[in-house]
């Protein structure tokens, strides 16, 4: 790796990070927080940062050469989005989260498998797997909801999901040799946005009915919009750098694993600094060890 693979890899943790810290602000000042309306505030906004970022360039006449990357990375989120508010309501949430950040072992085997990423190094496989430590000490507790069959389901829903996002996009750069990238996004969070409007709509059950009393009120607090715009425009930056180090040769198994080891680092810290929220034993050494994997991972 390239000192500006680097420097594009830290901004990509920063840009990621702040994503959470947007919607840790929204979650708090709002008085009927929806998490589906807001996804679907940062997904439009994305959008739009794709739209301006390539205004100039823009050609959807070869739609039908990436439409099936879009189809796939649409289907991936939605499917992603489904489970993990599902798992929520269904199981115990520590688990699920715990589970869920797995995610990042399909696009690293993946990556090695299909897009032809070079074997990791034996320094950055034990790299991951204390990251997958860390997040097992920072997520592990005792909880009282039983785990079914259902909640089963609905966490492979979230770790599939999300995993055949990253695999989606990394593919596309790949086999398409870093054409169409612009349009295959646009295309994409054009058919997320229609995904995630129809579930905060015409979603049923409690959960949703719910999302769409949000739906609403989230329009009428225009002061909360910027929380969801901000972090919109920082997803689309986060997304077009990953990109770009995919088609600077940069392996699915050093982008991912970093990418969750420094957002566990730097989401403790601006819990710490900017919340003042006090940390157990346990996530104060979860801390430590994705201190300790993310200079593994990057050797």
């Amino acid at each position: 790796m390239t000192f500006i693979d680097y420097a594009i890899l830290i901004s990509v943790l920063f840009s990621a990070t702040i994503q959470g810290i947007f919607a840790k602000e929204y979650f708090v000042k709002a008085k009927h927080s929806s998490p589906i309306v807001y996804s679907l505030c940062t997904v439009v906004f994305a959008l739009i940062f794709f739209v301006i970022s390539g205004l100039n360039s823009l050609d959807f006449s070869p739609i039908l050469k990436y439409l099936p990357y879009s189809v796939c990375f649409a289907a991936a989120y939605g499917t992603a989005t489904c489970g993990s508010k599902l798992a929520l309501k269904h199981g115990p949430m520590a688990l699920g989260t715990l589970f869920g950040a797995c995610s990042l072992l399909i696009p690293t085997v993946l990556g090695i498998i299909v897009l032809g990423d070079e074997m990791p190094s034996a320094v950055r496989i034990v790299g991951l797997v204390v990251l997958l430590v860390s997040l097992a000490v920072a997520n592990l507790k005792k909880e009282d909801a039983r785990i079914t069959f259902l909640w089963v389901i609905f966490v492979l829903m979230n770790i599939i999901g999300n995993g055949f996002c990253a695999f989606t996009q990394a593919s596309q750069v790949k086999f398409q040799k870093g054409l169409y990238g612009n349009e295959f996004m646009i295309t994409s969070l054009a058919l997320v946005t229609i995904i995630l409007a129809c579930i905060a709509i015409f979603g049923k059950g409690q959960k949703t009915q719910e999302q769409s009393v949000g739906f609403v009120t989230y329009l009428r607090e225009s002061k909360l919009w910027i929380f969801g715009i901000l972090a919109g425009l920082a997803n689309g930056y986060t997304n077009l750098m990953v990109m770009q180090l995919v088609a600077r040769n940069v392996p699915q198994s050093v982008i991912q694993p970093t990418v969750s080891a420094g957002g566990l680092v730097l989401t403790v810290a601006a819990a710490v600094l900017l919340y003042k929220e006090k940390q157990s034993k346990a996530k104060i050494i979860s801390f430590a060890l994705g201190a300790v994997s993310l200079v593994l991972l990057n050797i």
